[in-house]
């Protein structure tokens, strides 16, 4: 085997283990995301009272029909805030949704998503390819 070939056997082995490691943290980004936006709408409507009616106006979501369907929710808000303490504290360690560290990049990052403790919103991804705009 060449040198020349060698190299591109190296390229491509680099190559797919940044794609890899890019794909799953946007994987973490999308998952926190979405996860905000469940215990955030769960939130609203907790708050309302049983059986209340959505009012569009002023802004405001229908309650919960039942009291067991308000307690289920209640039990599921703590399921979800968990799930988002233990992705937010996967993100700032390195590692991937599966709990393994996930490898480093061998291109530069934007210095702040690498140093944010938090995962950035879907807009800055893609960006540095010269894409914009949600995943």
């Amino acid at each position: 085997m060449t040198s020349l070939a060698s190299a591109r056997w190296a390229g491509s082995i680099t190559k797919a283990t940044n794609d890899q490691w890019a794909l799953a943290r946007r994987g973490q980004v999308a998952e926190t995301v979405w996860l905000r936006g469940q215990i955030t709408r769960i939130e609203a409507r907790l708050a309302r009272l049983l059986g209340a009616r959505a009012d569009k106006r002023a802004g405001q979501v229908r309650g919960y029909g039942s009291r067991a369907e308000w307690h289920a929710k209640a039990r599921r808000l703590h399921a979800l805030k968990a799930r988002l303490r233990t992705a937010e504290a996967d993100w700032a360690a390195g590692r991937s949704p599966s709990g393994s560290r996930l490898p480093l990049p061998s291109w530069p990052m934007p210095r702040t998503a690498a140093t944010s403790s938090t995962p950035p919103s879907f807009s800055g991804i893609g960006a540095r390819n010269g894409r914009t705009g949600s995943a």
